[in-house]
């Protein structure tokens, strides 16, 4: 069963995809026009910094159905997610955000993320630190509320990521022989961007 519903994932998320890619095609000009009054946001996560992350993100919603963000990461971490290995020291990583966003119906929509940045990481056993440029990336899944406070155009964007990392150009064999054992990054609860519009 676990081998049929592998097979059959990909062909299945193409046809949602196609299927939601024709019902924005369909929809009222008028309502599209007037639910993208306000073609650019900027927003963070409020909650990251208390996992020693920070993030900040603008995005440029060119048309109804697409969107192209930039922004800055910032994120300390000793484990893995969700496997929570402990690492034998830890990674401060220092990157740019480029992404690229389609909306499929209304406000719900998949976002590809890369992140080309800088990671240092400390390596406590022998009291060591390694530079390295790192390419890591994310595919996320979320809906995107806006509503107005008063007057002001708000927004609330809930999104799941599932990454990996593409290259490390100097990560210690200690940590890298930990990421093989934990290689993909999730989280059960969503992230939660909240910021404005305008």
């Amino acid at each position: 069963m676990y081998r049929l519903c592998k097979k059959a994932f990909l062909p299945l998320l193409f046809l949602v995809l196609l299927f939601c890619h024709r019902v924005v095609a369909q929809s009222n000009p008028r309502e599209t026009s007037k639910e993208n009054r306000f073609k650019n946001s900027i927003s963070t996560d409020p909650l990251l910094p208390v996992f020693n992350s920070f993030a900040l993100v603008y995005e440029h919603r060119s048309n109804s159905t697409s969107g192209w963000i930039l922004g800055f990461w910032y994120g300390k971490t000793n484990s893995t997610y969700p496997g929570m290995i402990e690492y034998p020291g830890y990674i401060r990583n220092y990157s740019p955000i480029l992404a690229y966003r389609r909306y499929f119906w209304r406000n719900l929509h998949a976002e590809y993320q890369i992140y080309p940045g800088y990671s240092r990481f400390y390596e406590a056993t022998v009291n060591k630190y390694h530079n390295s440029f790192s390419l890591f990336n994310e595919l996320r899944l979320g809906y995107k509320f806006d509503f107005h406070v008063i007057s002001l155009p708000l927004m609330l964007n809930l999104q799941w990521p599932l990454g990996f990392t593409i290259y490390e150009s100097n990560e210690p064999e200690s940590f890298r022989e930990i990421r093989k054992q934990d290689p993909l990054f999730y989280i059960i609860f969503p992230n939660i961007y909240l910021g404005f519009r305008f």
